[in-house]
Order: C-alpha cells, then structure tokens, then sequence
C-alpha cells in the first residue's frame, strides 16, 4: 500500500513538472521563443534579448544623502508610521482624466526620486534631488516643473534638494518636510 502510495505522489510531482513549463532540473522556465509575428510585444521580446544589460546603482550620491537625512529624520521623529519609496513612477501616485492622452502620456514618462507614503501608502509629500548636472539642462528643469505641477494639483507636497551637504540636506527636510509630516501624523490620529 505504501508503495502504491508513493508511486501516485511521484507520478502526480512529475506530471506537475511536465506541465509547469519548465525545461530544467531547477525549474527554469522554458526558453522557446514565442511565435514570429510583428505585434509590438514581440519586438520588444526580440529588443530585450539582443541588447546587453548591466546592473546599476539605484541611488546618486546625492539622492543617497538624501535618503539617509529621510531615514534619521522619521527613525527620531516617526519611527515605523512612515515608508521611503526610491524612483517611484508618477503613474502610480496620481490619476487623470482617462480621456487626456496628452496628460497620461506626460504623466507615464515621469518619476520621481522619493515618494514618502503613510502604511497605507498613501502619498505624503514628493522629494526631488537635483544633482550637480540638473541645472545644466533646461529640459531638467521642465520635466521638474511639470512634476511639481502634477503633484500640487494632486495634493501631493512637493520639496526639491538642490545640496549635496549633509547637514543641509537634514536642515531643509526639517524646516519643509517634517511640517508636513507632523501635520498628516496629527490628522491620522
């Protein structure tokens, strides 16, 4: 009877294996190509597997000061109330007319450097860092502008760091951002 029992359990696990769609002992999935047509998805299939891709870093240097002035700021002000989120689409923290093409499309290319959410992640304030190299861009300056806009139309606090000084990163996130921290904490309460 145990036999039987573990012959069933095996053949039940291979059976499994066979139709999971995977090709190797470590559950690697299958690598069949998809079929040949023209339909844009595809072209991105082919695109993603020519082209050589590294790893980068998440963080500038500066966005990395910021984040870590962000950190102390709510470890000593708000311990676990709330959350850092890095490069966030700003699709996903604001809605439009679905009848704007023009402001989906704005609105979709579009991220910003941190995303302060509460636990129910919904957004707090936007901070935007600005590198050495932002102002020697007028199209960095415009895409900063149109966020802005989007996010006080939304709402959302929006604070730019323009310094890669330590203590003035932490001093204007005090005097701009823990106002609206501590604002939002009363009003949760």
């Amino acid at each position: 009877m145990r036999a039987k029992s573990l012959l069933l359990v095996l053949s039940l696990f291979f059976c499994l294996f066979l139709f999971s769609g995977c090709s190797g002992p470590q559950g690697t999935p299958s690598t069949k190509p998809p079929p040949a047509s023209s339909a844009p998805e595809n072209k991105s299939i082919m695109v993603a597997r020519e082209t050589s891709y590294r790893r980068k870093r998440l963080l500038n240097r500066t966005e990395e000061i910021t984040f870590w002035a962000l950190f102390n700021l709510f470890k000593k002000h708000f311990p676990n109330q709330y959350f850092i989120n890095l490069q966030v689409s700003l699709a996903e923290i604001v809605t439009w007319n679905p009848k704007s093409i023009a402001a989906k499309n704005i609105t979709i290319s579009k991220r910003v450097d941190f995303c302060i959410t509460d636990k129910e992640f919904q957004p707090i304030a936007v901070i935007e860092v600005h590198g050495s190299g932002h102002y020697l861009s007028k199209q960095a300056t415009i895409r900063t502008e149109v966020k802005r806009i989007i996010c006080s139309r939304a709402g959302i606090p929006f604070v730019v760091i323009d310094d890669a000084d330590k203590k003035k990163v932490a001093e204007k996130l005090e005097k701009e951002l823990l106002p609206i921290l501590f604002k939002t904490s009363e009003s949760n309460r």
